[in-house]
């Protein structure tokens, strides 16, 4: 199992460590069966586990008495942003919207090893009111809209222009404009991109037009609202600011670039079989399919390798010496990443929010830790129980 785990740090070109990978998934199989047949549960369940989602790919989860003061306080927080997405009501207002708050406020702080510090109680707020709209704006361009109106839409955020919005905008979108332009004022050119994003799925949907698996993951890196998360939660949480980050991180290159391709594959993976149901647009295991005339199976397989090869681009960038991102805000982008493997993990944990991820984040945030006066206490990450 532990070289198992280890495998998932490899780099691309490590044959040894590919081969570790294949030998070491062939046993675990075969280990999780065997011992479920003989009845030894806990062993069976950890092989599982092993080969569901690695430990390099889960949040970090490590907790002090210290850093718990973040929770003495967190039901007041809850509240807090719960009656401010009461009050500007977009939930009642636009009924076909997924109210996805809780999870928002999970995704916001799933990269608890950055943002988990008290004093970025900003970035925490930034974060989950960021994910709740990505929800709303993602669901208006995906299931509701007309292309009119959401080429419309996209104007208005072009023009940033109050009273355009007002007197052009049909009444549904008027709401969801004004909690964009009240809220996150000073982020609108990084919302900017992620609704032009939409609007290029929005087209190829109406047009009828499925795109090549790889024209999907070049606007998809973006539409999965990845870098304009990064990009907030930076500007947000960072002090000082430093240039160059800045500048690499708006470049989308390297880690940035398959981190978020990464992404968008888990969402996909967690999602597309309900968002396809309900009217969406074609999923990356869609275009494959259309693109190679694979079976879903198939298609569903070639996705999770892509994601295991990418993450070894990922893994070299993280180790490489000379990169302009610190540690921080690399693991800052990596935990972003690794919080989707566990929302998606057992399906739509943020849309849909299967019972599964849920009963992991209610047990995470509402059941009381014990802790030890004498020592550290570690819980497990999200996508683990005990």
């Amino acid at each position: 199992m532990s070289l198992h785990e280890a495998s998932y740090y490899s780099f691309e070109g490590e044959s040894i460590m590919e081969e570790a990978w294949q030998f070491t998934s062939k046993h675990l199989k075969e280990v999780m069966i065997s011992k479920s047949k003989q009845g030894d549960v806990f062993v069976a369940e950890q092989a599982k586990r092993a080969l569901e989602l690695p430990l390099h790919w889960k949040v970090p989860m490590q907790f002090t008495r210290k850093n718990l003061k973040i929770f003495e306080g967190i039901h007041a927080w809850l509240q807090l942003i719960f009656m401010w997405w009461k009050d500007i009501g977009l939930a009642e207002k636009l009924s076909f919207a997924r109210d996805s708050l809780v999870a928002s406020f999970v995704r916001s702080m799933g990269s608890m090893g950055i943002v988990f510090k008290p004093q970025l109680a900003y970035c925490r707020r930034i974060r989950t009111i960021t994910f709740a709209l990505i929800s709303v704006i993602d669901d208006i361009y995906d299931v509701y809209g007309t292309l009119d109106e959401l080429e419309l839409f996209a104007d208005a955020v072009e023009r940033w222009d109050i009273n355009y919005a007002l007197n052009h905008l049909p009444d549904y979108m008027k709401f969801c404009f004004l909690a964009l332009y009240n809220l996150v004022n000073e982020f609108t050119y990084y919302w900017l991109r992620n609704i032009q994003a939409y609007l290029v799925e929005a087209k190829w949907y109406h047009g009828k037009y499925t795109p090549t698996l790889g024209e999907f993951l070049e606007n998809g890196l973006v539409s999965i609202g990845g870098p304009m998360v990064t990009m907030t939660a930076y500007l947000s949480g960072t002090n000082p600011i430093i240039e160059k980050e800045l500048e690499f991180l708006e470049s989308n290159q390297d880690i940035v670039h398959w981190s978020f391709k990464i992404l968008r594959l888990q969402d996909d993976l967690g999602t597309s079989s309900d968002e396809i149901r309900r009217g969406d647009v074609p999923k990356s295991i869609q275009c494959y399919m259309h693109e190679t005339g694979a079976s879903e199976e198939v298609a569903r397989e070639h996705i999770k390798d892509m994601m295991r090869q990418m993450w070894k681009k990922v893994n070299a960038y993280r180790a490489d010496k000379d990169s302009p991102l610190s540690q921080t805000t690399v693991e800052f982008i990596l935990n972003v990443v690794r919080v989707s493997h566990f929302m998606y993990l057992h399906g739509d944990g943020h849309g849909a929010q299967n019972q599964e991820t849920m009963d992991v984040v209610f047990t995470l945030l509402f059941q009381p830790i014990p802790l030890d006066d004498k020592h550290v206490v570690a819980t497990s990450s999200p996508g683990t129980k005990g």
